[in-house]
């Protein structure tokens, strides 16, 4: 197979694709950068995403886009472009990108490696066919392998394809910045910057993310209404959604505490994760939950429903957290009940088992690139049909 990229043999020239710029992607691609120089490039299906107000410093790393703020096919082919002009030895993409079979074509047609991000899904936010079902078997195929932040990411992929080859890249946070609600002070100061006008009591149950039904906010706050802990503690929900309203109207008529609060940047998250005395993630279906580890890297437990990817070796039941029975309203009663018997205190030190910083981060990504697409570059037949 011929050589696609002009470096020499040992030598990388990659592209990571991603959908949207994020703070923690920022931050990943910066230490990328410092890695491989000149040789990386992140490139980015749209400038941004109505969903998210992030705010994100200029790059320090070379920006590859179509210039799209709108998804389409021809400005996914007008990226693929510009991706091939850079002539990478290695491009990683997420396996849902709907030209993913197209990049994994030309990777194999001109010589180099397509390795896909890859998470677990679930029912409740993917509309699932037996179209894409087949799309996923030829998908894993045509690639090179997979790279997943844990266990379940691989086995979802060794769903459509058991021979594919696979590496774990654990997800990573600002460890430094998670860190402050650890301490004692920080917290004091800010429940007095926050909790003004009484306007949150007793025992706190923070979320934080986007106030959108398939969060499971409903069916949380149901159980909730109904548990032992209602009647000494409140929610308290920080960010924006279209059902924002009527979370808030459902909280108010089965006369729930609770407190809403826009949006905010990192830097303002601290306060909150410092405020709560748990944090919950009752979502219906996510495939990772970053929240999850910047709450625990703050010493702060966490309650979550199952539905989330990668959770075994995050949450230690009864230590950092609890997980519930189900995504329903009974379970989310049950779990409240459990831990108003059972509570689970804030420490002062990480409640994540395993912490990764984005340079971590980005040495066992380029690790993991040489199990499943060796670094020298594609070299040989039998280094391709793997």
């Amino acid at each position: 197979m011929k050589r696609f990229s002009n470096l020499e043999p040992g030598q990388v020239r990659l592209v990571y694709w991603n959908n949207v710029p994020t703070p923690y992607m920022d931050e990943r691609f910066a230490c990328i950068k410092n890695l491989l120089g000149d040789n990386f490039a992140a490139a980015y299906t749209l400038k941004g995403a109505k969903s998210h107000g992030w705010k994100i410093g200029s790059p320090r790393y070379q920006v590859i886009h179509s210039g799209a703020t709108a998804p389409s096919l021809a400005n996914d082919a007008t990226l693929i472009l510009k991706i091939l002009k850079y002539r990478p030895t290695h491009v990683v993409a997420l396996h849902a990108e709907r030209v993913a079979p197209l990049l994994a074509l030309l990777g194999r047609f001109l010589g180099f490696y397509v390795i896909f991000w890859t998470v677990t899904t679930f029912d409740t936010w993917i509309k699932r066919s037996k179209a894409k079902e087949w799309a996923k078997r030829f998908v894993f195929r045509l690639g090179s392998g997979v790279v997943s932040p844990g266990a379940d990411g691989i086995a979802y992929a060794r769903k459509y394809h058991r021979q594919v080859a696979a590496a774990v890249v654990p997800h990573s946070i600002d460890l430094v910045h998670f860190a402050s609600p650890q301490m004692p002070g920080f917290r004091r100061a800010a429940r007095r910057a926050i909790l003004t006008n009484n306007q949150a009591n007793g025992t706190i149950f923070l979320y934080v993310g986007r106030i959108i039904r398939d969060k499971g906010l409903f069916e949380m706050a149901s159980g909730f209404s109904r548990s032992s802990a209602a009647g000494s503690g409140t929610l308290v929900f920080v960010g924006d959604g279209k059902d924002q309203e009527e979370l808030r109207q459902y909280c108010s008529n089965m006369g729930i505490d609770t407190r809403f609060d826009r949006f905010q940047q990192r830097a303002d998250l601290l306060d909150f994760y410092a405020l709560a005395d748990y944090f919950v993630f009752p979502t219906l279906g996510d495939p990772y939950g970053l929240v999850i580890d910047e709450a625990l890297q703050g010493g702060c437990p966490v309650l979550t429903s199952p539905a989330a990817g990668e959770l075994r070796g995050r949450i230690s039941d009864g230590f950092n957290g609890r997980i519930a029975e189900g995504t329903g309203s009974d379970a989310w009663r049950d779990l409240f009940d459990a831990i108003t018997k059972s509570p689970i205190p804030r420490h002062n030190k990480s409640l994540l088992p395993r912490p990764i910083a984005p340079l971590d981060y980005a040495t066992r990504l380029l690790s993991a690139l040489q199990e499943v697409g060796p670094l020298a570059g594609p070299s040989s037949a039998s280094e391709t049909e793997r």
